[in-house]
């Protein structure tokens, strides 16, 4: 009896450590599928930080090629043209890469975050079922 009693009290206060606002909160989340990206994950990874740095290049390419056409070098024009173009092709392609690696990253965290929150609410539902069926068995007494 004390140890059915003990468990009772387990019980209710994992129920007390999240407030209703709280499972709301996260049933909403749940059903909508949270953020897409999180911003933590998405700068944290190794391509978004090479972002910057072909950015950086390509202004670097197009001042070089800015610089070729006053001094007349046609070779340091086209080059500066060809490097900028490709380094800011290149940027791009990079930022979606690692938006989309960030959004792999995001979706399996979600969905670990909310398994947790949907073990729970499942437990509610059971344990509002099992009041009703004692409810029910009462009233056939």
């Amino acid at each position: 009896m004390n140890d059915t009693n003990a468990q009772l009290d387990d019980m209710r206060d994992e129920e007390r450590e999240l407030t209703s606002a709280e499972v709301l909160r996260e049933r909403r989340n749940a059903a909508i599928g949270g953020k897409a990206v999180d911003n933590d994950i998405h700068f944290s990874l190794p391509l978004t930080k090479a972002f910057p740095v072909l950015l950086v290049g390509a202004v670097l390419s197009y001042l070089a090629s800015s610089m070729g056409s006053k001094l007349g070098n046609q070779m340091l024009f086209y080059g500066g043209r060809w490097a900028c173009s490709l380094l800011f092709v290149a940027a791009v392609v990079v930022w979606f890469v690692s938006r989309s690696q960030a959004k792999k990253i995001t979706a399996q965290r979600n969905e670990e975050k909310y398994a947790v929150a949907r073990e729970i609410a499942q437990a509610k539902q059971e344990k509002a079922q099992a009041k009703a069926a004692k409810k029910r068995k009462r009233r056939r007494k």
